[in-house]
């Protein structure tokens, strides 16, 4: 039988007992792909799956991940007579430790938002403003990356400085105030957005590039991987990362972070430049 068949009675099966299989069935997906769209399940052997499992050859939490979901998906494979072993490898190595998020001094985030209007390296897919509104908000409301690019026109309410993330991490929603002066960059690049890329519905993206196309993940943390060397934004302290995207939400962790809802603080004081630029 074919591989994609097996997978999609597994998550079906999973899917029915009630299961928040969303991850799970990403990775059996991406599975698929990479055993190719006529692959037998039977033909699939150990090597292949180390091969997968292995990735980029950088191990990182994301193996067992994979391995967990292959795991799963390999138990009902056999239990369902499909293979007659578990191929997959019997020794699971030890998590490696866990990433350290890299807390950006107030210097290095004005280096970023600086260089969003003069880095032109390659054609940018985002436009300067919208790449600077997308900072701030991740650094100011403490937004994942994706939960930015996902964030719809219905979902700001800017009357109420409110944002509503759905589907987040753990597939929930939730409510996210802004201050007033981050509020107001949301005020402004709304304007900005929708005098360049028309409205065409309420459910079209907050964020979108040149051709008015929704942002793709993987181009935005490319695009602020270029961002950061222009702006001359590193590490050195032997972590196995380089400051990432996602590290900016991290500033809301910090105790020192300052609040675009408290007064004329430094944050505000980014916001505001980002109004005026």
């Amino acid at each position: 039988m074919k591989l994609q068949t097996v997978v999609e009675l597994y998550v079906s099966f999973r899917k029915a007992a009630g299961a928040d299989f969303l991850s799970s069935e990403r990775l059996l997906a991406t599975f698929c792909r990479a055993a190719g769209q006529e692959a037998k399940i039977a033909e699939i052997g150990e090597e292949q799956i180390a091969v997968f499992l292995r990735g980029n050859g950088t191990f990182t939490r994301y193996w067992h991940r994979k391995h967990s979901a292959l795991l799963g998906f390999y138990k009902y494979a056999v239990s369902r007579g499909y293979v007659s072993r578990l191929p997959l490898p019997t020794a699971v190595p030890k998590q490696p430790p866990a990433i350290i998020p890299y807390i950006y001094s107030q210097d290095e985030l004005r280096r970023l938002l600086d260089a969003t209007e003069r880095y032109r390296k390659y054609r940018f897919t985002l436009e300067p403003r919208t790449f600077r509104t997308f900072l701030l908000l991740l650094y100011g409301a403490g937004l994942r990356g994706c939960e930015a690019i996902h964030l719809r026109l219905s979902d700001v309410d800017t009357a109420t400085a409110m944002l509503t993330i759905r589907d987040t991490k753990f597939y929930k929603t939730r409510l996210v105030p802004l201050g007033p002066e981050l509020n107001g960059v949301v005020i402004d690049y709304a304007k900005w957005r929708l005098a360049i890329h028309p409205l065409r519905n309420r459910e079209e993206f907050v964020f979108v590039d040149r051709s008015g196309n929704a942002l793709r993940d993987y181009a935005v943390r490319r695009a602020f991987a270029d961002l950061r060397v222009a702006a001359g934004v590193s590490r050195n302290d032997g972590a196995r990362y380089q400051p990432r995207l996602h590290d900016l939400r991290h500033r809301a962790d910090s105790p020192n972070m300052p609040t675009f809802s408290k007064g004329d603080s430094p944050a505000c004081r980014l916001a505001r430049s980002s109004v005026s630029s």
